[in-house]
């Protein structure tokens, strides 16, 4: 019988007995390693969990789930839950066999949770079963098993009603579907789709032999379909291949090969070829881009005298594979990543000569045979290695690859084998013959812009949603390469202000880094008269990594404008800058010659830099990570000479999108809401909106909007649905791009007369949880929070306000019918003269949008207002 992919470890005890483990740097190499952590050791209190097979975000907690096997001595797998504060066990907590909450959802023949995903409200766990696997789904508060509880033979029955898929080994959503790809060796892997309700399969119910949708899309020997990814409207499918691993794109109707189709030796042949590289065991999404991380190796026979002495011979020499095809590994070899564009594939990990750091096979070590993960964190793109001197892992900035973490995370760890994004930072899971770990980077927030200069205010609003003080370190860093640096602490569910001013000093230009040990949030407000009459305030969201490119949407240097790009460069060496302007009215403009020192930051004066009177968006080029925010200052004319003067600011994005959501606007009087509209793609592309309003005002308004390649389009919102309504929009495309909605206005609330403005970029996603760091309800203050709900029922959210005067509030509630916007006044909800923070989580119901903005006289001299979109936990 065909074994099971996977259990790594168990298998290396079965076979050997004993493993050599350790850890080495690459000889003669200066790596740069992060600062990690460890979250947790010793297979949470359970040695028998080797391994943390499998981790996903669910409801701003982090999700993991162990192997744990009978034959070593365990029960079956478990699932692990982590708050940010503590784990608490969600299977296998119970006695064995209890449905659902025992080991191995309460089968012991679950001895692998081998991968998560979340669609929807739910959490799915694909497991490995020997008799057939199993895919359960979590809703917050239980288990309930959506495949094997059916009857044998059926679509729910163990294995999808074979009993020969005997792992999940793929998981993907792509927000409609949940996509699961099956480890078959007997008539070759399938994939199937589950919709909420019912299970299709899309690979393996054609006739045997058939292209695309029959078993192992129509080769037996793709007996497992080993990672998958979503990228746009497509799903991708990665196989392990006897003679050489495969590719398949999935576009919701027909499957294309995409690797595998070629002639033998070229990259898309099959194991991009090289028929070494066996399994494409690892996937992800980076960019535009698909990448694929390779297992390389030659298929074993088992139970043969050949099979005796190779793995007679597998140690510190040979390498650790999975049950099924246990591979023995060509000497000097080692594992590679390729990316794939859509129409060509590139290696980006294996094209160098051997050893050399990065790049080489293996990333210049032969001992990382296999690539167990690719993940996406804070702008980069990390990769994890097995490896049996010390897993590695590896972080790419798309420019170059860096060793991220000390091989074996300095604790022996042979596997570094799942990594996820959580609490604003990645997540790691190991696998160690004394019990896996779970490993995290630091919970960091930066800031590119800050002054403290004559008229300047500048703030930072941290805010602590746990039970516990949270630490922060801050470090200021300065034009000249000097820091300051600050401690500050943040009491239990409270909110903290620290005034840069005071901790600075006055007329400094200042960037900063917060590194905290727990998973707060932090945003910076600020308060101005610039130039001496354009009064006003803006607010930005901290950004939790650095990037090497820089989106933004919005830009004018027409007359009243003034817009700067400010940069922070954390790294030990100057960052040499690339401005690709791209204007509605003359295309693309790239400036060159600019820079940025080590450990410095730099304000660039876009009407200087792409000269005047141009509308533009601009995409940002570093050749080292770096972080960007623009903020603008203006005199406002608008449609009719309003001479409104303010500013506003915006942490650009580092990455493109294919759909974007706005909770706040209005086209009431005295407001002037415009959309603009960013496509840095070469071709034209066609956007499409659904305009959402307040209860009462009308059914939701669709249009579409054509945008050049390479430009930028700029719409009025009154003039696409009206004038007098509250209107949140939703923009999505078949192509990335980026949106940003800049609003003007005279705020006449309550019978202040306050003019400014404010921008943002538009959230990705709807989410069930949203978390605002910043919040003020004291005089001449006043604070909004705008909830959007897309969806097809009502949800019921609720508010936690969490302030610097009373620690947190009682929690109130909030009902947001379906496809609906509701506005709630903050000063009303939480109270009078609070310095806040506030989550918002959805307790019923859809996903929602939510954003908060503000109006203010600041200390009744400085009028204007700022909005930030949700920070998503």
């Amino acid at each position: 019988m065909a074994r099971s992919k996977g259990l790594r470890l168990l298998t290396i005890l079965c076979m050997l007995g004993t493993i050599l483990l350790g850890f080495s740097l690459l000889s003669g190499t200066a790596l740069a390693l992060d600062n990690w952590t460890a979250k947790n050791t010793g297979g949470f209190g359970n040695p028998h969990n080797l391994e943390v097979r499998a981790m996903a975000e669910y409801n701003s907690k982090l999700y993991a789930g162990t192997a744990n096997n009978t034959f070593s001595g365990g029960l079956g797998c478990e699932v692990w839950c982590f708050d940010g504060i503590t784990w608490t066990q969600v299977v296998g907590q119970s006695p064995p066999g209890t449905p659902g909450t025992g080991p191995g959802f309460g089968d012991v023949n679950n001895f692998s949770v081998y991968r998560m995903a979340v669609l929807g409200s739910y959490l799915y766990a694909g497991t490995e079963n020997q008799f057939g696997c199993q895919v359960w789904r979590f809703d917050g508060a239980s288990w309930a098993e959506i495949v094997g509880q059916g009857a044998a033979g059926t679509p729910t029955g163990p294995g999808f009603g074979k009993t020969a898929n005997i792992a999940v080994h793929s998981m993907a959503a792509d927000g409609t579907y949940l996509y699961a790809g099956t480890n078959n060796f007997g008539d070759g892997c399938e994939v199937w789709r589950f919709d909420g309700a019912s299970w299709a399969e899309i690979v393996g119910q054609g006739a045997v032999g058939t292209p695309g949708t029959g078993p192992g899309f129509g080769d037996s020997n793709n007996g497992c379909a080993h990672s998958s990814a979503c990228l746009g409207a497509n799903l991708y499918v990665g196989t392990y291949n006897n003679g050489g691993c495969e590719v398949w794109r999935f576009d919701g109707t027909n499957w294309t090969q995409v690797l595998g189709q070629g002639a033998a030796g070229t990259p898309t042949g099959n194991g991009f070829g090289d028929p070494l590289n066996i399994t494409a065991w690892a996937m992800a999404a980076f960019d535009t881009n698909i990448y694929v991380g390779t297992e390389r190796g030659k298929p074993q026979l088992e139970g043969t005298a050949q099979n005796a002495a190779e793995h007679a011979s597998l140690g510190s020499g040979g390498q650790l594979m999975s049950g099924e095809h246990v591979a023995v590994f060509a000497p000097g070899d080692g594992c590679q990543v390729w990316r794939f564009d859509g129409t060509n594939w590139s290696e980006v990990v294996g094209q160098s000569p051997d050893g050399t750091p990065g790049t080489g096979p293996g990333f210049g070590d032969p001992g990382n045979e296999v690539v167990l993960f690719l993940a996406v964190s804070n702008n980069f793109l990390y990769a994890g290695t097995g490896n049996s001197s010390g897993c590695q892992v590896w972080s790419y900035d798309r420019n170059s690859w860096i060793q991220s973490a000390q091989s074996g995370f300095g604790a022996n760890n042979i596997e570094a084998f799942c990594g996820a994004h959580a609490f604003g930072t990645l997540f790691i899971g190991t696998g160690k013959i004394s019990g896996s770990e779970v490993w995290a980077l630091p919970y960091t927030f930066y800031f590119a812009e800050g002054y403290t200069g004559s008229n300047f205010r500048e703030y930072l609003c941290l805010g602590n949603p746990f039970s516990i003080t949270a630490n922060v370190n801050i470090t200021y860093l300065f034009p000249d390469g000097t820091t300051q640096p600050q401690t500050v602490t943040i009491a239990p569910d409270s909110h903290t202000t620290v005034f840069v001013n005071g901790v600075v000093g006055p007329d400094k230009e200042v960037s900063c880094k917060l590194e905290a040990d727990l998973p707060i949030m932090a945003e910076r407000p600020m308060y101005f008269n610039y130039d001496g009459g354009l009064d006003g305030g803006d607010d930005a969201v901290g950004s939790t990594g650095t990037s090497t490119i820089w989106y933004f949407a919005e830009g004018y240097t027409g007359p009243g404008f003034e817009e700067w790009i400010c940069v922070l460069n954390p790294q030990d060496q100057a960052a040499d800058l690339t401005f690709n302007f791209q204007t509605e009215e003359d295309g693309v403009k790239a400036v060159t010659g600019q820079s940025v020192p080590a450990h410095s930051r730099r304000s660039f004066k876009v009407n200087d830099l792409l000269g005047s009177n141009f509308q533009t968006s601009l995409r940002l080029d570093s050749n080292l990570p770096v972080v960007a925010e623009r903020p603008m200052y203006f005199n406002y004319q608008g449609t009719s000479s309003w001479n409104w003067t303010g500013g506003h600011c915006v942490m650009g994005a580092a990455s493109l999108a294919y759909q974007y959501s706005f909770a706040e606007g209005t086209t009431r009087p005295g407001f002037e809401e415009w959309l603009t509209l960013q496509n840095p793609n070469s071709d034209a592309i066609s956007i499409n909106a659904v305009y959402r309003f307040g209860s009462g005002q009308g059914d939701p308004v669709t249009a579409s909007y054509t945008v050049e390649g390479g430009k930028r389009s700029t719409i009025y919102v009154p003039q696409a649905v009206g004038t007098d309504k509250d209107v949140s929009v939703t923009l999505s495309s078949s192509s990335p791009f980026l949106a940003e909605r800049p609003m003007y206005f005279l705020y006449t609330g309550f019978g202040v007369n306050w003019n400014g403005g404010h921008c943002v970029i538009g959230a990705t996603a709807a989410a069930t949880n949203w978390f605002f760091a910043e919040g003020y309800t004291g005089a001449n203050f006043q604070e909004w929070l705008c909830l959007e709900n897309p969806g097809d029922t009502k949800a019921v959210a609720e508010l936690d306000y969490y302030t610097q005067e009373h620690g947190a509030l009682d929690p109130r509630q909030v009902e947001v019918p379906a496809k609906s916007r509701v506005t709630l006044y903050v000063n009303d909800s939480a109270g009078p003269n609070l310095q806040l923070s506030t989550r918002v989580r959805v307790l019923s119901g859809p996903s929602i949008v939510v954003e908060r903005p503000m109006y203010f006289n600041y200390d009744g001299v400085w009028s204007g207002g700022h909005d930030a979109a949700g920070y998503v936990p």
